[in-house]
């Protein structure tokens, strides 16, 4: 348990659970991190890997009250699932009570033919598990990006099956571009709480941060795949920057 507010300036940090191919359990995090609500500040990771965050990659694993303080910056410079405080959660995972105050950005340039999207959140990249949670969670930094195909979302930038409750995001979330021929459908997606959901589920979260997408755009979600969102509202502003689909 972190017993104490910790400074990272100077440092050069690399992610707990690094993952540096297709997302494995077996080199991800596995255990129980309590923050304690002290905060972690002037983090900068600047990462090359498929899994960025202070974890790169968890699975069965417990992390709650963890504050990335002010002062921090996460960046992917290569197509990647990136969040603040998880970049990959798999099956298990619970992420409780975390705030974030560090901006998360994406600097690829361009995106390998079969490669994965960028999927970007304030507190976790990517979701790909039923029986993971995020929970209480809350985002203040601005989540962004410089290239094509990617989902940045406050929250969480993909969710595959699981859960998001009693979040909020304050941030600014931008995923600016559309897509790249008509008919392939792969665009930018947008959303204030998640980005892209695919059978996932939401409830009681809201927005009121600025929300901009160059594809899909919403202010709780920004692309919609057989999911359920209920007690959940927007007050911050949306903004559609291309033609495409609006939720």
């Amino acid at each position: 348990k972190q017993t104490a507010e910790i400074d990272m300036a100077g440092v050069k940090f690399t992610p707990l659970g690094q993952e540096t191919g297709y997302i494995s359990s077996s080199y991800a995090f596995s255990g129980h991190y309590d923050g304690g609500n002290f905060a972690i500040k002037n983090l900068e990771i600047s990462s090359d890997g498929k899994a960025v965050g202070l974890f790169g990659s968890v699975s069965d694993a417990v992390i709650e009250n963890v504050v990335i303080g002010e002062g921090s910056t996460i960046t992917s410079t290569v197509v990647s699932k990136t969040g603040a405080v998880v970049g990959q959660a798999g099956s298990g995972t619970v992420i409780r009570n975390c705030v974030n105050y560090a901006t998360v950005h994406g600097t690829a340039q361009y995106q390998d033919f079969g490669d994965m999207a960028y999927h970007m959140g304030g507190i976790v990249g990517n979701i790909s598990a039923s029986a993971s949670l995020v929970y209480g969670c809350k985002n203040y930094g601005k989540v962004y990006f410089d290239s094509i195909n990617f989902d940045a979302g406050g929250i969480v930038g993909d969710l595959g099956y699981g859960v998001i409750a009693n979040c909020e995001n304050h941030g600014e979330i931008t995923a600016p571009s559309k897509e790249s021929y008509s008919g392939l459908k792969n665009g930018s997606s947008a959303g204030g709480i998640v980005a892209d959901n695919y059978r996932g589920y939401i409830s009681g979260c809201w927005n009121d941060g600025a929300i901009s997408g160059g594809k899909c755009v919403g202010g709780i979600l920004g692309r919609s795949d057989d999911a359920v969102i209920e007690s959940c509202y927007n007050l911050g502003t949306v903004t559609g920057t291309a033609d495409g689909e609006k939720y």
